[in-house]
């Protein structure tokens, strides 16, 4: 028994070894002590196998090594970069599965993107450097099942690429990189096609990013199957004099390329001026083949004065319980715009746009599709009056939508800090309980939850929190806001009687509010 028990934790302790690099360090030593390091990480990667972990020493590592064997799911190959004290100042390519790399900085430093801009330097005084490939590339099917954490991304074409194998088309993507995950990163000033370019299928960019500062470049490109944008904040994407910046682009050139299943949740976008979604459903060589582009959903995300410019060219995309605060004044009025544009082989068919909550807006949505859907959206001014639906804004009141004049205070707990959450005291947020069940029934892309994936219940809320306040409280809230809603149309004196009734109710919720005045 002592002898199997030998043999095991030998075995164990072969699969798990570390090997060591150093910028000082030599390719012919052994690696497998700090003292006697490598000096390139491409050395290393040739030198390992399953379960075990590469060490970089802090320093800049000016290198493009590719993997070389696979980890596997019980003993993944960890590649770390010592709390990014490591800067790998070329590119890393992973063509292989489960591969952990963690707290390494990239910065790609060869090549040079033609600029737009006069002399290569766009309005903020950025060099466009940063050619020659992703600082951090996954290629083919082979690179499945990796972990990106804790890593820092800058500069690049893009920063981060997920790119199909040589010889598929553009129009099947189902042999590229999948099973991928980003979270934890900061990701910055990429170029080209921009911080993130995402091909293959059921890669997940999240939860933790901080994807900042683009400078004129797109932050995501998300082509392809089952892609998960979830818990990220997008940070200064803003609009540039040199180039059309889009927080999500989407497009097709010489190919039909798909966008399938893509979900874009529990994200905060904050201080952008970009394009929040740009897509565009033309085949220019492809004339006769029609993208396989459905099913988005956009829900409980967290929009901070940003621009929600946004082009949804797909079928059956969702836009659902986002909250939407003080969008700036002076930028185009769309919203999240259901639209076929002339020329697109796409139709935006069956789109739904539920339980969102504009304060302070400028857009709203808009259909040119007869079978789309909407309602149970609030929605204010940006002088905090009611909203103007009506056929000349392109935006028609949906089923019970709330068009009544709040302030920000009413609405949140604390507006002035960027706190969106509903208010329940002392005062009753509008919003609670004023939403619609999207969790059964058959609702297309159902779902549960909010923004902190907290359980909504039966009774839903309005926007990308839930108030966690009780069933009676949302019931009471949602009857009286209804009431306010219809107000202006109780001209007969029974009608008039029934609502003095339901005021006195109303009064023992916030004695100090007037019902009849609609500011709650």
């Amino acid at each position: 028994m002592t002898r199997l028990l030998l043999i095991l934790l030998l075995a164990a302790s072969a699969q798990a070894a570390t090997k060591y690099v150093s910028p000082t360090g030599d390719d012919s030593n052994s690696g497998n002590t700090s003292s006697l390091p490598f000096a390139t990480l491409a050395k290393a990667l040739t030198d390992v196998a399953a379960g075990d972990t590469i060490s970089l020493a802090a320093g800049t590592y000016t290198e493009e090594p590719t993997t070389s064997v696979n980890g596997t799911a019980a003993s993944p190959i960890t590649i770390d970069g010592n709390n990014k004290g490591a800067l790998i100042a070329g590119r890393l390519k992973v063509h292989h599965a489960y591969y952990h790399i963690v707290g390494i900085k990239f910065r790609k430093t060869n090549g040079v993107v033609a600029a737009k801009c006069p002399n290569g330097v766009d309005a903020l005084g950025y060099k466009k450097l940063g050619g020659g490939g992703a600082g951090l590339h996954f290629k083919g099917p082979g690179a499945n099942n990796n972990v990106v954490d804790n890593c820092d991304l800058s500069t690049g074409n893009p920063s981060i690429g997920f790119d199909f194998v040589d010889g598929e088309t553009k129009s099947e993507l189902t042999a590229g990189p999948h099973h991928n995950t980003v979270t934890n990163c900061e990701i910055y000033e990429g170029y080209g096609d921009g911080m993130i370019r995402m091909q293959g299928h059921d890669n997940t960019i999240g939860p933790g990013n901080l994807i900042r500062d683009s400078h004129g470049w797109d932050s995501v490109r998300p082509w392809g199957y089952n892609q998960t944008i979830t818990g990220n904040t997008f940070l200064r994407i803003i609009a540039h004099p040199c180039n059309h910046t889009d927080v999500m682009q989407l497009f097709n050139t010489s190919g039909a390329v798909p966008v399938k299943n893509l979900v874009f949740e529990k994200n905060k976008i904050i201080d952008c001026t970009a394009q929040f979604f740009m897509t565009e459903g033309t085949t220019v060589n492809s004339a006769t083949i029609t993208p396989d582009w459905g099913n988005w959903v956009i829900r409980n995300n967290i929009f901070l004065r940003s621009r929600i410019q946004c082009r949804l060219s797909a079928p059956d995309t969702s836009v659902y319980n986002n909250t939407i605060y003080d969008v700036p004044s002076g930028v185009a009025p769309i919203g999240f715009r259901f639209k076929q544009k002339k020329g697109d082989r796409i139709i935006p068919n069956r789109g739904r746009c539920f339980n969102n909550l504009f304060v302070r807006t400028t857009a709203l949505y808009s259909f040119n599709q007869s079978d789309s859907s909407h309602g149970n959206n609030l929605a204010t001014s940006r002088s905090d009056g009611a909203f103007p639906f009506s056929a000349s804004n392109k935006v028609v009141k949906g089923t019970n939508n709330i068009s009544t004049a709040y302030t920000p205070s009413q609405i949140f707990v604390a507006p002035s800090t960027d706190d969106v959450r509903l208010k329940t005291t002392p005062t009753v947020s509008p919003a609670i309980g004023a939403g619609i069940n999207l969790s059964s029934g058959g609702a297309p892309a159902q779902f549960d939850w909010d923004y902190d994936g907290h359980a909504r219940g039966d009774l839903w809320d309005i926007g990308a929190f839930d108030s966690n306040v009780t069933v009676a409280t949302r019931s009471a809230v949602r009857t009286r806001v209804t009431v306010f809603e219809s107000r202006r149309s109780l001209s007969h004196p029974l009608q008039r009687e029934a609502f003095e009734d339901f005021a006195k109710e109303l009064k023992k919720l916030a004695p100090e509010r007037n019902p009849w005045e609609g500011k709650w």
